[in-house]
């Protein structure tokens, strides 16, 4: 925050002043302090920028701009108070204190009695009295004057010496100046002269970091406990990310960074500075030209975050990190863990795999669900040369094979991407290998499967992932074609041997990981402004001591996440498609998909939808559009009924109603329970519930059929009916009881093995009907054609249309076998209805009358009901899912299929519009690896 509000200042004021260094600043700087930034000015600050706008509502933001805004225009309007002070250049040292919160300690020039009077004079406005009280304090001969109220919660302090005024609303940061001012202070740190020595123009606004102090102020912040694995040698293994701040003391010494703004996105761009004395972890990179990074290409589009490094000098960076780790305390145990793969692999370790690596090698990171145990993770380098890679592979995997009295085929298997395109995967003995042969941060990553694609090897966690992984090269969703990525990336160098990238709102579910319990309880209220900031990319260039240093954030810009996307089609080559469709964006649920994935409002931002799901292991999840895991539930068993949204408390905020065999549910978007739910029913379910609300008023009625062969109506609070007089049915129901409304009358209707029954609100019998048959699992459907009927399908396929009455006729298509799926819809707005039969692996629809109008063949056996989505007012399609095949179609009257299909998929999808203002059409599928899929569709 303190970064943007810094850029702010230097964004609106960078025109009107010149920049002179002034050393004696420095000396005052206190060596305790972590950062500081320098400033040219103090004048003229609009704070309609893009970026603090989207922050403006942050408390402490709101609060320092409004006292920025009133010291500004205090200095304008007193007489008393020069003019001078608003363009005069300062200094702001951050020091730890208290609680370890940064404090501001200001240092700036006020050599001249007319500048000293200014300041007392504006400290007595911003501070006045007699709310503040000021003394004297004599501190080690310095002249002290200090203001506070009379409970000491507020105070101002400020001293006059060398020509210098130092003030701060901490009397121990002001003292510690004062001292500095007479000890060797950062001026004699070679680290940092050498920083200031290295500048090739001034600076007007920088940011200075010291790398030994810093880390100690984000320890705050950081979550201490450790998670434990068991690793591949059945030793327990600790990751503390708390630690792991500790251990970045040791990345370097000094950071320098510019700050520029660009409409919505910020550039910190500067120089570090890292020692070989101090074995500082950059100096690995002392002497590698910087290099182009493939990660754009190989990574796909759905990346959460990764970390690259690249070298000139393969041998020359090799022998450094070797010395890094020698010199850094771990060497041993390190030693130890690579001897253990050495004599299971019979090769010299890193001699072997420093001779596969060309020059990158990248640890990344794409989906990251609730339970962040199971997350992406993927190990990749380019090869120095594929057949040779190939071969070392396989000799270390034939002596491992070897040893355990296996084959070197037992460790492969063959992945059918399609009918053209096959790949060898690999099931490596050592996943946590990159970790022990690089160090942080590759141990994030789990090289368990590998395979070769294109001059890389891919290492991932899972086969799952590495199968996804695949689909999303072959089909072109890389990381280059992510806007964030885009946006991010065209602020910085084309090249570096340190790159970073982290896409904010995909990484939300590492909040618990990574940040200490309050802090996480803070950003939980805070969730909607942390995802103003999208993406970062953070790049390192090499050198000798001195590095180069880029920093790009970019924010929220107001558009919509499918604008933008269009936008960027426009640039040829910018967006990879999949056929004639394209990904959105992917996310990673960890486990199999169990129901349909339903669109939802949100009712906070009704322009932007959300996405509900179950998966295998009973969990809800809720996706935000995106694409990132908003939250995840246990529900404990898995839902039988549609995803139905309400207004239950009638004020505008919409809650999620659902059942399972045993409970109906209602939640809030929140994921919280609605207070008397979840409803425990008598008997278990045989269908899902059904929701009605007669009359349009939010006076909802729930009904459920149960084992006890009994319908059981709820009223809005989840108590049962008393006014609901049926008694039973002679079998089970099977599917959801129905509403239907024609010529003003409601009738309830639902079926059991043999018997249709339609009764009124009371549940009190209206007609019979003489039809008799035994009854498909499929629902009745509502047809308009002449007078309103139902349509309900024999367990053969014999079509009963029946009236209201209870009179029918019916129709017979042709032999069906007793599991058929029967949907009944008008697709072309003739008013009649088309049938869809599904019967094993093929679908035939036909007309009313049951002309047969076209029959597809499928690969499997269809295991989901088809559904209808409509295009038009006289325009819907079919959807099919082939789930064993992992493939969705759509497919018109006319037997066209949709442009670019089949996709794939392997449940049950949606047709919608995550944003809504968008002139694209998403759906919404699951995958087979437990994905879930939004493509765009013409």
């Amino acid at each position: 925050m303190v970064l943007v509000i810094a850029g702010a200042i230097f964004y609106f004021t960078r025109d009107e002043n010149s920049f002179f260094k002034e050393t004696s600043l420095y000396n005052a700087v206190p060596v305790s302090v972590p950062l500081f930034v320098e400033l040219n000015s103090l004048k003229s600050i609009p704070f309609d920028d893009p970026v603090l706008e989207k922050w403006v509502d942050v408390d402490k933001i709101s609060g320092f701009t409004k006292w920025v805004q009133q010291l500004d225009s205090v200095i304008k309007e007193n007489g008393d108070i020069q003019n001078g002070l608003r363009s005069e250049r300062f200094i702001v040292a951050l020091g730890l204190m208290g609680d370890k919160n940064l404090t501001p300690l200001v240092i700036q020039k006020a050599e001249g009695n007319g500048r000293k009077k200014s300041i007392e004079a504006l400290s007595r406005v911003l501070f006045p009295e007699p709310e503040f009280t000021y003394s004297e304090i004599d501190y080690t001969g310095f002249r002290i004057v200090s203001g506070n109220t009379a409970d000491n919660k507020k105070s101002i302090n400020y001293c006059f010496t060398s020509g210098l005024v130092i003030a701060s609303t901490n009397l121990v940061l002001v003292q510690q100046a004062l001292l500095q001012l007479s000890e060797p202070g950062i001026t004699k740190n070679p680290s940092f002269t050498k920083l200031t020595k290295s500048f090739e123009s001034e600076p007007d606004i920088a940011w200075y970091v010291n790398q030994q102090l810093f880390p100690d102020f984000l320890l705050e912040f950081a979550n201490s406990s450790s998670i434990v694995e068991m690793n591949e040698y059945g030793e327990e293994v600790k990751h503390n990310h708390y630690r792991s701040l500790q251990a970045f003391k040791k990345f370097a010494s000094w950071n320098e960074m510019e700050a520029e703004f660009n409409d919505n996105d910020i550039l910190l761009k500067g120089i570090t500075v890292a020692n070989d004395s101090a074995n500082h972890f950059l100096t690995v990179f002392n002497g590698q030209e910087p290099q182009r990074s493939g990660a754009e290409d190989i990574l796909p589009k759905n990346t959460s975050f990764y970390t690259s490094y690249s070298f000139s000098n393969k041998k020359l960076f090799f022998e450094k990190l070797e010395k890094y780790f020698f010199l850094a305390g771990s060497y041993y145990k390190r030693e130890d863990l690579i001897g253990k793969m050495e004599a299971d692999l019979r090769i010299d370790f890193k001699e072997t795999f420093q001779a596969m690596v060309k020059n990158e090698m990248i640890v990344a990171v794409t989906n990251i669900p609730a339970e962040t145990a199971q997350k992406t993770t993927y190990f990749i380098f380019d090869v120095n040369g594929k057949s040779k890679t190939e071969n070392l592979l396989d000799s270390m995997l034939y002596n491992y094979a070897l040893r355990k009295n296996q084959m070197l085929e037992d460790f492969k298997s063959v992945y059918s991407l399609n009918d053209k395109k096959e790949f060898t995967i690999i099931e490596f003995p050592f996943p946590s290998f990159p970790g022990i042969w690089l160090g942080k941060p590759f141990y994030t990553a789990q090289a368990k499967y590998a395979v070769f694609y294109k001059d890389f090897l891919v290492f991932c966690n899972t086969e799952d992932g590495l199968q996804n992984y695949l689909f999303n090269m072959e089909e072109g969703n890389k990381l280059g074609a992510d806007k964030r990525f885009q946006r991010s990336k065209s602020n910085t160098g084309s090249k570096s041997n340190i790159s970073s990238f982290i896409n904010v709102g995909r990484c939300m579910n590492l909040t618990n990981e990574l940040l200490s319990a309050d802090l996480v309880k803070k950003i939980e209220k805070k969730k909607d402004i942390l995802r103003r900031l999208h993406a970062a990319n953070w790049q390192v260039g090499g050198g000798k001591e001195v590095y180069s240093n880029e920093i790009s954030l970019i924010f929220d810009d107001g558009k919509p996440e499918e604008e933008e996307i269009a936008e960027i089609a426009s640039t040829p080559g910018t967006v990879q498609e999949m056929g004639d469709s394209q990904t959105s964006w992917q996310c990673n649920i960890g486990n199999l998909l169990v129901t349909k994935p339903v669109f939802t409002i949100n009712h906070n931002d009704k322009e932007n939808r959300e996405v509900v799901v179950q998966d295998k292991s009973n969990k809800l999840h809720q996706i935000g559009n995106d694409g990132t895991i908003r939250w995840s539930i246990e529900i404990g068993e898995p839902i039988m009924s549609e995803i139905f949204q309400i207004d239950y408390l009638a004020n505008g905020k919409l809650q999620y109603l659902f059942s399972t065999k045993s409970k109906l549910f209602i939640v809030d978007r929140n994921g919280v329970n609605l207070e008397g739910f979840p409803v425990s029913f008598p008997s278990e379910a045989t269908a899902g519930v059904s929701i009605f609300d007669y009359d349009n008023n939010r006076i909802y009625r729930y009904f459920v059929p149960c084992e006890d062969n009994k319908i059981y109506a709820y009223d809005k609070e989840g108590k049962i009916m008393t006014g609901w007089v049926f008694e039973g049915t002679k079998s089970k129901v099977t599917t959801p009881v129905q509403h239907f409304r024609v010529k003003g009358k409601d009738y309830i209707v639902f079926k059991d093995e043999h018997q249709i029954y339609i009764q009124n609100r009371k549940g009190e019998s209206v007609a019979k009907t003489a039809a008799e048959f035994k009854n498909s699992r499929n629902p009745v459907f509502l047809t308009s054609s002449g007078s309103p009927k139902m349509l309900a399908t024999s367990t053969k396929g014999v079509v009963y249309a029946i009236d209201f009455d209870g009179n029918f006729t019916e129709t017979k298509i042709d032999k069906f076998d007793d599991d058929h799926f029967f949907r009944a819809d008008d697709l072309n707005g003739d008013n009649s209805p088309e049938f869809i039969f599904i019967d094993g692996k093929e679908m035939t629809v036909t007309d009313e009358s049951g002309t047969v109008l076209f029959t597809q063949k499928f690969a499997s056996t269809i295991q989901h009901q088809p559904n209808i989505y409509r295009f038009g007012p006289k325009q819907k399609k079919i959807g099919i899912v082939d789930a064993k095949a992992g493939q969705i179609y759509l497919f018109d009257i006319a037997e066209q299929p949709h442009s670019g299909f089949p996709l794939q998929g392997a449940t049950e999808f949606s047709i919608g519009k995550t944003t809504q203002s968008s002139k694209k059409l998403n759906l919404i599928v699951g995958s087979k690896g437990g994905s879930l899929y939004n493509y765009i569709l013409d």
